[in-house]
């Protein structure tokens, strides 16, 4: 997870846990991000979007891009100049748009649409430079009905200070509704994804930093029902539960966990249980501190998760396996670093 919050997001901390990515880059650009927000709905396999690091003497970006799932026809989608940072790019149900954050120089994390071609974009949030309680929103997605868009935004004002909660909007940046709120003050939930029926969302819900190293962070996964309410955590907090993905049929939760990074070098391995709590599985068997398997999305089909997977931090690579892990086939094999792939349904190049 590299990517959307940069300045400001580390410098509150309280917005998200660090994502992979993030991990990765963060002695290169000195920041934190959120964990990676997702939504798979179910249909035919088509494009994906992916962000790219790039640098330039001490200057950075991030670029979206698009490309059929098997490494071929990529595309530009988005080019910011460079201290923007374009990430967390989730494809709509029906394919025809794409939600992604955007960070400027000034750190203001904002949400924005962008048509699957590379037009008609649209910024949906306008958090200004300096506000005391709009700092920034982040890590999008949507339901299935692609008329609402699930986010977390920073900073709501309640009893002892600001805290960090996920919130709803309509497609077009409007009617913003509240559902959840981190009842720690220096922590969050986020990294929202939403079931195929449209009735929960999955996220991390932060409880308290991992000791010795303040840009991790012990969280739960956790559900709370669309309209909000009591919220129920599936994993326990030693987890340190990150980017995740709900499959096409609602029968699982793929996400990443950094479990034992608090007592040891960092780890990052990918995981899926039910919305139940139960059948917990690994599928990723990492070396922690040398390999690491992260940000997993499911195909639109269900038959397969891509994720990314880095050895030493030197760029990674995208690999696609089937729900078990196993048949895991090498996508596309680069130097830079790649993140935040989303799998959708626009037809293929």
């Amino acid at each position: 997870m590299v990517g959307a919050v940069r300045a400001m997001w580390s410098g509150k901390r309280k917005l998200g846990a660090i994502g992979v990515g993030a991990l990765l880059m963060l002695a290169v650009v000195g920041a934190a991000t959120p964990p990676w927000a997702r939504a798979t709905f179910p249909g035919r396999d088509g494009r994906v979007v992916f962000t790219r690091f790039q640098g330039k003497g001490q200057v950075y970006r991030e670029r979206l891009f698009t490309m059929n799932p098997d490494g071929t026809a990529i595309r530009l989608l988005t080019d910011p100049a460079w201290g923007w940072f374009d990430s967390d790019p989730v494809w709509s149900p029906d394919g025809s748009q794409i939600v992604f954050g955007r960070t400027g120089p000034d750190g203001n994390g904002q949400i924005y649409t962008i048509d699957a071609d590379g037009t008609h974009l649209r910024k949906l949030t306008h958090c200004a430079s300096g506000s005391v309680h709009c700092l920034a929103s982040g890590s999008p997605t949507w339901t299935p009905d692609g008329r609402t868009i699930v986010f977390s935004h920073c900073c709501v004002p309640g009893a002892g200070g600001d805290h960090v909660g996920l919130f709803t909007m309509r497609a077009d940046g409007s009617h913003w509704r509240r559902i959840t709120l981190d009842p720690d003050l220096n922590f969050a939930d986020a990294g929202p994804t939403v079931s195929p029926d449209g009735r929960w969302v999955a996220f991390s819900r932060q409880v308290g930093a991992t000791p010795g190293n303040a840009n991790t962070f012990i969280s739960a996964l956790c559900l709370v029902r669309i309209d909000g309410g009591k919220v129920h955590c599936i994993t326990s907090n030693h987890l340190i539960v990150d980017e995740k993905d709900w499959s096409p049929d609602g029968s699982r939760i793929v996400f990443v966990s950094h479990e034992g990074s608090n007592h040891g070098p960092f780890r990052a391995d990918i995981f899926t249980v039910a919305p139940d709590g139960s059948h917990l599985t690994q599928l990723t068997h990492t070396i922690p501190g040398r390999t690491l398997a992260f940000q997993p999305c499911w195909a639109p089909s269900g038959d397969r998760i891509m994720f990314d997977y880095s050895t030493n931090a030197n760029g990674t690579d995208i690999f696609t396996m089937k729900p078990d892990g196993s048949d895991r086939r090498r996508v596309m094999r680069t130097p830079q670093f790649e993140f935040g792939n989303n799998w959708g349904s626009a037809p293929l190049a």
